[in-house]
């Protein structure tokens, strides 16, 4: 196996153990009334968390070319 199909069959494997990203919208309309700062904080890292899972799959897409 050579250097780049290794990287390859490395980045599939790390690819398929990304978690899905959160639905957002859904999240939201759960805490429709109860939104307190614990809750912002909460959201705010849900939106943070799924652009790092968005970065994470473009860069071992590319990493794959």
């Amino acid at each position: 196996m050579g250097r780049d199909e290794y990287i390859g069959h490395v980045a599939k494997d790390i690819e398929s153990k990304l978690p899905i990203m959160f639905d957002l919208d859904t999240i939201y309309k759960k805490f429709a009334l109860q939104i307190t700062p614990t809750t912002v904080v909460l959201l705010q890292e849900l939106e943070r968390f799924n652009l790092l899972i968005d970065r994470m799959s473009r860069s071992l897409m590319e990493l794959q070319r």
